[in-house]
């Protein structure tokens, strides 16, 4: 299934650092959500936005990354090779509506073209104004 990816990154007082969108193919919603999660992920190494504090509105997602059980999931081994590296990361639930700015950049990501890599954000797009702090 197609499947729009859209990730924000916030300083302490809320106000947009980074972000990211990409248009690509997933199996299932939690797999475009883990995808999310891990482009959020080389984003946040390449600008070195540690400490990081992760949120989703997959709570499947989130217990895949918390779970000691899934050690041969990719997106679990990536993750945990960030904690290994002493990266500083906290992962938790939220609601979609908690979130509203990412979910614009996930839903706004189905019309650009499907790619291999993500489109990364220095600002925010003229789309997320309302949403944006």
């Amino acid at each position: 299934m197609q499947a729009g990816l859209g990730g924000v990154f916030r300083s302490s007082n809320g106000t947009w650092v980074a972000g990211f969108q990409n248009n690509t193919h997933a199996a299932n919603a939690l797999q475009a959500e883990t995808l999310a999660i891990q482009e959020g992920l080389k984003l946040a190494m390449d600008l070195n936005l540690f400490p990081l504090q992760i949120e989703s509105y997959a709570t499947e997602a989130v217990k895949l990354l918390l779970s000691e059980s899934n050690v041969s999931n990719p997106i679990f081994l990536y993750y945990r090779s960030f904690i290994l590296q002493g990266r500083e990361m906290l992962i938790r639930h939220n609601f979609r509506q908690g979130n509203a700015t990412a979910h614009l950049l996930a839903k706004e990501a189905m019309k650009l073209p499907i790619l291999d890599k993500a489109y990364r954000l220095a600002s925010p797009p003229f789309f997320c104004n309302a949403t944006i702090k």
